[in-house]
């Protein structure tokens, strides 16, 4: 499988470059990644997934956000649909998917949208000092993968430096903490869900963030226990242990990082 990571600013593609330049792959993965100057829809072919990082409501105004809704027709109602359905209401009663979770939406054309939120409402917000880049790649990184494990068929994975547009993250910061997610999921096999379930749930919902005031983008995670979904549909808890995923492996200025873990939801 074929990673792009394209955009069409410059500065941010030369940041991404200098930080991949000499990532090492271990050759088990079977994937390679490429860093590249231009449009996303140079890429569009079947078995593509576009990885869109946006915001948490639902709303795809922008102008990105419109080339993938182009380039993957019917994965707008989808994520709608998911939205109304499964869409959190515990922050100020705004229906909205909890940061860092993932969607896989089907197009009707052989494509696929990964919907990966990066921030909590649209437009302009200040993701300086976050985290939010590593997260939501990270997440995107780990349900790609267990979609391949769980036999979606994909040959390659489209996506752009996230939280650096509307985010106003420093670029240079951006690439580090996307370089960070990749490292960590395709050299230290560390997802943010359980990478022995059986089955693949096309959404993904973070139940594990501290719930903050509305538009506070800074997420604060507290992963004291995971939720499972048993063949059932049902859900049970029990306590996270270093065994189940090995979360502490991104290590940044001394520290270690551990991840934030999901509640998967199977959407019928």
């Amino acid at each position: 499988m074929e990673i792009i990571i394209t955009d069409t600013r410059l500065a941010v593609v030369d940041a991404l470059q200098k930080m991949f330049s000499n990532f090492q792959i271990p050759a088990s993965r079977r994937v390679t990644i490429r860093v590249e100057h231009g449009d996303v829809c140079v890429w569009d072919a079947r078995n593509t997934c576009f990885v869109n990082a946006g915001n948490c409501v639902g709303d795809m105004s922008g102008k990105l956000d419109t080339v993938l809704l182009g380039l993957v027709p019917g994965a707008e109602k989808d994520v709608l649909r998911a939205l109304s359905v499964h869409g959190d209401v515990s922050r100020g009663g705004v229906r909205h998917f909890p940061l860092f979770s993932a969607l896989m939406s089907p197009g009707t054309n052989g494509r696929w949208l990964l919907t990966a939120p990066c921030m909590y409402v649209g437009g302009p917000l200040d993701l300086r000092g976050t985290r939010n880049a590593f997260h939501a790649t990270h997440t995107a990184l780990s349900h790609l993968y267990q979609a391949l494990r769980s036999g979606v068929v994909l040959d390659r994975v489209v996506m752009t430096g996230t939280c650096s547009g509307h985010g106003r993250m420093n670029r240079d910061v951006m690439a580090k903490q996307m370089f960070e997610a990749f490292r960590s999921v395709l050299v230290n096999d560390n997802m943010v869900f359980d990478p022995t379930q059986a089955a693949h749930p096309r959404l993904m919902l973070n139940r594990q963030y501290t719930v903050q005031p509305v538009f506070d983008v800074h997420a604060d995670f507290q992963p004291r226990n995971r939720i499972e979904v048993d063949s059932r549909g049902q859900h049970s808890h029990r306590g996270v242990s270093a065994q189940d995923f090995n979360p502490a492996v991104v290590r940044s200025g001394g520290s270690e990082e551990k991840s934030p873990f999901v509640n998967a939801n199977v959407i019928k």
